[in-house]
């Protein structure tokens, strides 16, 4: 295990920008509770860049981009798409071009290529950089995901496994806070 996981746009924008659509506003708190927990685990948050591409582009103030990145760099730590994450996402598209229809299918309806292209760079950084798990609640890039074999959780099923491991938590005998505690 590296310790590290990565988490998508939608985990990002309802955790850290804490916005959401009518219908999803429930996810803000739960997606915020996530990235706290995962902080306690002491797990490093890998952010892929496509991520901060798509969560900056609705943001039309200059001010208040810059202001998130600084939050970007000082609580997460950004994945370029670099050199192996490119050939791993030209991969993800050599070998599943032909079915993305199949994968991005919702309700009869094809979503655009464009989505898939940016989920197989997020999947393609995420490999690259050897995450734990990927953090979605996106239906199409956990499907992917699975299809590809990189290990993937929804938040909507997190719940369960924080409230596990909080329990444990507290039930664990208290750890000494330096090496002379006690002496």
């Amino acid at each position: 295990m590296t310790n590290t996981v990565s988490i998508d746009s939608m985990i990002f924008v309802w955790g850290v920008k804490r916005v959401a659509t009518q219908g999803q506003e429930g996810n803000i708190q739960l997606a915020s509770d996530l990235l706290d927990f995962l902080d306690t685990e002491g797990r490093e948050i890998v952010v892929p860049a496509p991520v901060i591409t798509e969560v900056m582009c609705p943001i039309t103030d200059a001010t208040r981009r810059s202001l998130l990145l600084d939050v970007i760099q000082t609580r997460f730590r950004v994945a370029p798409l670099d050199d192996l994450s490119a050939f791993i996402a030209g991969g993800i598209w050599a070998d599943h071009k032909h079915d993305w229809q199949d994968i991005y299918a919702a309700n009869g309806e094809v979503a655009i290529k464009t989505k898939f292209k940016y989920d197989i760079l997020i999947l393609g950084i995420s490999i690259a950089k050897g995450v734990d798990w990927l953090y979605t609640e996106d239906q199409q890039l956990f499907d992917l995901a699975t299809v590809v074999g990189q290990p993937v959780r929804k938040l909507s099923a997190m719940p369960p496994l924080m409230a596990i491991a909080n329990a444990a938590r507290q039930a664990a005998p208290p750890q000494q806070n330096s090496l002379f505690s006690g002496q």
